[in-house]
């Protein structure tokens, strides 16, 4: 049987870089390679120039508009990156058409709450919620929500340096935008917040132009509307999991320093997690391409893809296991002190990341959802055991532990619901390191 090409091999590429970097896995890594640097520049160059009160206004509008965007984005790039390339080469912008505007139907509909929640508090208590703060949050919402949107839509549409880049494209903008409007005040800052998201929106609409003058598609399939909605269940349980250390330590703990050590040390391991989950995202659109001839096929080079990402992982995994305190001192300083232990349980959720990718990876790739769905919803009944007894004794610790218990839990599910997905000496591999990564984290100073 004629086997198809891969979808990225159709797209142009960024010239001037090797072979291997214009890879979608060699992007992938490039692009958070540079985001890594803008958020760096994040962390010290605009606190340094806004103060600290400035700064806290800039975080928590940040939080309010990255987290809400994401809630309302869940899935849509699991769906596009499997269902899109899966389709024969001629329907394949046809579909993307189709599922780009119900999902961006199915997101108008879910920002109405929001709009008007945020509008109602504007008028009735503007001294609390001022107008143009509000409508400065709002605006930058609604334009973070559609460029989520063009860039899930350039993913499965094989342009995988859309996807990749936007990130650093709008941490640039954001330090940008804020640095130059912080002369006008609270406004100038939240105004840059949505400078940030319209550029980032003008950069991921170039990801659409396949879809100019496309057909209308075909009507979508029972099974690609099944496997949309539970692939956003699952990644809403997830996300409850994974942000779920801060609220524990905000309703169950004593303080707000013990806050501050909880999204410090979850936040540093899951921005490690997610890095990983994105290099296996990008892998996705070309192993759906020819995963309706060959499955086994796709699955095998899935799983040589976790080896070296383990490989890869394990080593800076120890390393800062072993360096915890000196770091701790280095970077953040004697006053984050009391945040080591909490950094200590975090640490060993990075060797188990290239195993939960690979299960989402071949999940998406059986169409296999369900068993997601199941496995998070476990995990995070764990996590929320973890924390009611774990959260009043340990505090920040507890927290993060609880959210380790969690992520175990949703992992050895998985392995016992979806045959095959690991071997038992990968998964004995990860839980090995894993558990010698938390030894050394939790040794002695």
């Amino acid at each position: 049987m004629k086997r198809l090409h891969l979808a990225e091999r159709s797209v142009p590429r960024p010239r001037g870089l090797s072979p291997r970097l214009r890879s979608p896995v060699g992007l992938s890594i490039l692009g958070k390679t540079i985001e890594a640097v803008t958020l760096a520049l994040l962390v010290t160059l605009v606190p340094r120039a806004l103060g600290p009160e400035a700064y806290g206004e800039l975080s928590l509008a940040l939080a309010l508009v990255t987290l809400g965007s994401a809630a309302l984005s869940l899935g849509g790039a699991s769906l596009l990156a499997r269902v899109v390339p899966a389709a024969s080469p001629p329907e394949r912008t046809a579909l993307a058409r189709s599922l780009a505007l119900r999902l961006a139907r199915s997101r108008a509909a879910m920002l109405l709450p929001p709009i008007a929640l945020g509008t109602s508090l504007a008028v009735l208590a503007p001294s609390r919620f001022p107008p143009l703060t509000v409508a400065l949050l709002l605006t930058a919402l609604v334009l973070d929500v559609a460029a989520t949107l063009c860039t899930q839509v350039a993913l499965g549409l094989g342009r995988t340096s859309v996807w990749s880049f936007r990130w650093p494209l709008q941490n640039a903008a954001l330090i940008a935008g804020v640095l130059v409007l912080a002369g006008l005040g609270s406004a100038g800052v939240l105004a840059g917040v949505t400078v940030a998201s319209a550029c980032s929106l003008v950069y991921a609409a170039t990801g659409l132009r396949p879809l100019l003058g496309a057909p209308r598609g075909r009507p979508l399939s029972p099974e690609a509307l099944r496997f949309g909605a539970l692939t956003g269940a699952s990644a809403l349980l997830t996300l409850a999991q994974h942000r779920g250390p801060v609220l524990a330590v905000a309703l169950l703990g004593s303080s707000s320093a013990e806050r501050g050590y909880a999204a410090l040390a979850a936040g540093g391991a899951l921005a490690g997690t997610y890095a990983i989950s994105q290099a296996f995202l990008v892998q996705l659109p070309g192993l759906s391409e020819r995963v309706e001839h060959d499955l086994q096929a796709a699955e095998r080079e899935a799983r040589r893809f976790v080896h070296r990402a383990f490989l890869l992982v394990l080593p800076v995994s120890l390393a800062l296991a072993a360096a915890l305190d000196p770091l701790v001192r280095l970077v953040l300083g004697a006053d984050f002190g009391g945040a080591r232990t909490a950094l200590a349980w975090a640490l060993p959720l990075l060797p188990l990341a290239p195993l939960t990718a690979l299960v989402a990876q071949v999940a998406a790739l059986r169409l296999e959802v369900k068993s997601r769905v199941v496995a998070s919803a476990l995990g995070l009944g764990a996590f929320v055991a973890g924390v009611a007894i774990a959260v009043p004794a340990w505090q920040a610790a507890g927290a993060v532990a609880s959210l380790l218990a969690g992520v175990l839990v949703t992992l050895l599910v998985s392995t016992v619901l979806m045959r095959g997905v690991l071997s038992l000496r990968l998964l004995g591999s990860g839980l090995a390191a894993s558990a010698l990564t938390l030894v050394l984290a939790l040794g002695p100073p």
